[in-house]
């Protein structure tokens, strides 16, 4: 990071993913994180999460943020930019999937016995055709859940406002889901064998763009920092972008910095040191 030269006005606002880069199973380095995170906020600027996660999906690792009213997770861009709240917590936008895409969708995992390898999401729901879920108990390997998945019919979920699924074994659906040039929606691959899909034109950069835009400001108001293949647009996006050090080198290529600690090492503490002057202690 010997290039990076902090702005004389750092951006008011900072996206953060939460898994792989905010998020730490250490919990020095989560603790610290969380201790950055505040002291932005009683700086006077607006860090948010962007993530895949659904908003019931992060209130339990806020813990005393969400506990001090410091953050209750909005604003927030969530399931890739597919639901995003404002300040006061509204519903800001939704992209939901098609009714014919969900039934593709169901239709495919029923008929080649695949319903326990996907999860549909609401912004405030998660569903499943199946009474035990694989992905639903690989969900549980990375996220800290109190929320309970519904076991429901193909046709609730028809009926449902459906932003994200997200499926485990992904090279065993594959062959079965619509051919490419019909699909209206895009994948994006994640840790432990899980994959998002979302809505066609929808990403954590569009989230980004549409929340800022609700608040009279813009990219260049804006920071960022990922990990993932779901991170890459929001990084290109915006020009105070950082990677952290357990991104992969294909992620890493989008973002303007590269920091060298982890997420199990306190990334984002660190991010918020150099673009801030602003130390977690």
């Amino acid at each position: 990071m010997e290039n990076f030269v902090r702005p004389s006005s750092p951006p008011k606002y900072f996206a953060l993913d939460v898994d792989g880069t905010f998020y730490a199973f250490d919990e020095d380095s989560y603790t610290k994180n969380r201790k950055a995170f505040r002291k932005l906020v009683e700086a006077g600027y607006v860090p948010f999460l962007c993530t895949g996660r659904p908003l019931f999906a992060v209130t339990d690792v806020l813990f005393e943020l969400l506990d001090d009213g410091v953050y209750k997770g909005f604003p927030g861009v969530y399931q890739n930019g597919a639901s995003i709240y404002d300040m006061h917590g509204n519903l800001l936008s939704i992209s939901t999937f098609s009714k014919e895409l969900l039934v593709q969708f169901c239709e495919c995992l029923q008929k080649h016995g695949l319903e326990n390898l996907a999860i549909f999401f609401t912004p405030t729901k998660g569903y499943t055709l199946a009474k035990e879920s694989l992905c639903w108990q690989r969900l549980m390997g990375i996220w800290t859940l109190s929320h309970e998945l519904t076991c429901t019919s193909a046709q609730e979920i028809i009926d449902s406002d459906i932003v994200e699924i997200v499926a485990c074994d992904y090279p065993r659906m594959e062959p079965y889901l619509p051919h490419e040039e019909s699909r209206n929606f895009i994948v994006k691959h994640g840790t432990h064998g899980l994959s998002d899909f979302i809505p066609a034109g929808t990403t954590k950069a569009m989230g980004i763009q549409k929340l800022l835009q609700k608040y009279d400001a813009d990219n260049r108001d804006c920071a960022f920092i990922g990990d993932g293949d779901n991170d890459i647009e929001a990084m290109d996006l915006i020009d105070y972008s950082f990677a952290v050090g357990n991104a992969d080198d294909s992620v890493k290529a989008h973002a303007k910095y590269v920091l060298e600690e982890t997420n199990e090492e306190g990334a984002f503490a660190k991010a918020v040191s150099l673009l801030y002057g602003v130390d977690a202690v």
